[in-house]
């Protein structure tokens, strides 16, 4: 009987190790993320576990003690990144290897302890159980509220209608998913863009080279926000949760108060598309569940994710030309979006991903080699992408100007390059402003066209204030200019991501 007893308790305390991340992040989530979010990262931490613990029931002989071997190694595996993550603001040059080596070393001298002393490990192999079992429970019971109260979205009003209709043309709303403004690209990639600012400008758009949206560097939060007009979407929040505000959001309800239809071109079907015409499709997804997001959290804590980024990448089998195709078709409808308003007044959004990795083109629209789809260490492949990207802008003003110059024609995005974000391998603590550093990649293109009679000074503005601004010159709203609720800063820490 005692037997049993400690194989129970040994198998427990395996099981209750791997599952208390899981379990702590779930129940942290729950009103916005399903309990399928935490099976995957369990399966897998079990999965390793049952291997490790095979290896240690053939060291050691004793259940107890492959349990308690196996279960400090798991904990070392599921909390690689957030241990490294720590040590790091300390000595920012520790990278990835030297941590793995020196907690292998670690855990091996501890097999030696476990091996050579006469501890009781079947008392171990209870205390884990309660610690972890109680966690667990814990957190369960802070997380019932929870379970009753469904993530509400708000409702957010209109508060302007328009006052004076005489305006009536179509309106192209482009966004160019991290494209760059001046400033971004001068402090990064020491990067003129006076081209297309020159090009525009002679179009008769107005131009701002210092637009910020100061609330983030996130798609999932900004492009919300600026639909909505507003500030509406939880920052750092659940990117599934955010993208609902653009499904009924403010700017499309003001249009549809003066009898516009509204065509989406939604590249990675990233907006919320029900009840409106959307002119093409993509066979990929880039918006995610919250169940979805919640495994990556998880795994992304620990071993896995190194695993991921150093043998998972190599068996990564995809293809230049599949990137491309989902991107050019939406490309293409947004140069031809003039041909689809069905003789009513319409507007058009377009949300391509684009020049945002992946980098499939270079500057002349030749596919780049699959291997570099996510390149951000040489500069050319955004640069490139870019370039092409002001390519497709003059022909996509071009078409419309052409075709249908009575109109308003916004190119605007979301965030700027983030060159940082992408390559903190390249940044010690010391040589880091973080504050300085998140302003540039917040910076973007801002450029708004209006029957190509009328400027109006948008420099500096927000995304958000520029369309308050566009409607009060237009419609005769009286939009009120916004500030940022928060001078946000992304707090990275220095991690070495070329693995």
């Amino acid at each position: 009987m005692k037997k049993v007893i400690n194989f129970a308790f040994s198998i427990l305390a395996v099981l209750l190790t791997c599952l208390y991340p899981c379990a702590f992040l779930y129940l942290q989530n729950v009103d916005e993320a399903g309990p399928v979010g935490m099976v995957v990262p369990f399966v897998i931490y079990t999965m390793v576990a049952f291997v490790i613990f095979c290896v240690m029931i053939m060291v050691y002989w004793k259940m107890d003690k492959a349990a308690i071997a196996t279960c400090v190694f798991m904990i070392l595996f599921m909390n690689f990144v957030l241990m490294q993550n720590l040590i790091n603001l300390v000595l920012p040059f520790v990278t990835y290897l030297h941590f793995t080596i020196v907690l292998l070393i670690a855990w091996i001298a501890f097999l030696v302890f476990v091996k050579k002393k006469d501890i009781d490990t079947e008392i171990w192999c209870k205390i884990i159980c309660a610690i972890f079992g109680l966690l667990i429970v814990v957190n369960f019971l802070g997380a019932i509220p929870k379970f009753t109260a469904k993530k509400e979205i708000k409702d957010v009003k209109v508060e302007e209608y328009a006052k004076d209709k005489t305006f009536a043309g179509n309106v192209y709303y482009i966004i160019l998913d991290e494209y760059a403004g001046d400033e971004n690209l001068e402090y990064f990639y020491n990067y003129d863009n006076s081209d297309i600012k020159n090009y525009l400008e002679d179009k008769g758009f107005s131009w701002s080279g210092s637009t910020r949206n100061l609330e983030s560097i996130s798609t999932f939060e900004i492009i919300p926000n600026i639909l909505n007009l507003d500030y509406v979407t939880e920052i750092d929040g659940i990117p599934n949760t955010n993208l609902q505000y653009t499904k009924d959001p403010v700017l499309y309800r003001f249009f549809e108060d003066m009898g516009y239809q509204i065509n989406l071109v939604n590249h990675e079907n990233f907006l919320v598309s029900d009840n409106y015409k959307v002119l093409t499709h993509s066979r990929f997804s880039f918006a995610e569940t919250g169940s979805t997001s919640l495994s990556k959290s998880i795994i992304n804590q620990g071993y896995v994710s190194i695993l991921y980024n150093t043998v998972g990448k190599m068996f990564n089998n995809q293809n230049t030309e599949d990137s491309a195709k989902d991107l050019e078709d939406a490309m293409n409808y947004t140069r031809d979006s003039y041909r689809y308003t069905d003789g009513k007044p319409t507007l058009t959004v377009c949300y391509l991903q684009c020049p945002h990795m992946a980098f499939v083109f270079d500057e002349n629209g030749n596919y780049n080699d699959s291997k570099n789809l996510e390149n951000w260490a040489d500069d050319k492949y955004y640069l490139g992408q870019l370039k092409y990207t002001n390519t497709f802008i003059k022909e996509t003003v071009d078409n419309i100007i052409e075709n249908d110059p009575n109109s308003i024609i916004v190119f605007q995005a979301d965030h700027g390059a983030r060159y940082s974000y992408y390559n903190m391998n390249r940044y010690k603590k010391s040589e880091y402003d973080a504050k300085k550093e998140t302003r540039m990649m917040q910076n973007v293109i801002n450029a708004v066209y209006i029957g190509g009679d009328t400027k109006i000074d948008i420099e500096g503005k927000s995304c958000i204030n520029t369309w308050r601004t566009i409607l009060n010159t237009v419609y005769k709203t009286d939009y009120e200019m916004l500030d940022a609720p928060d001078d946000y800063v992304y707090k990275w820490r220095y991690i070495n991501t070329q693995r």
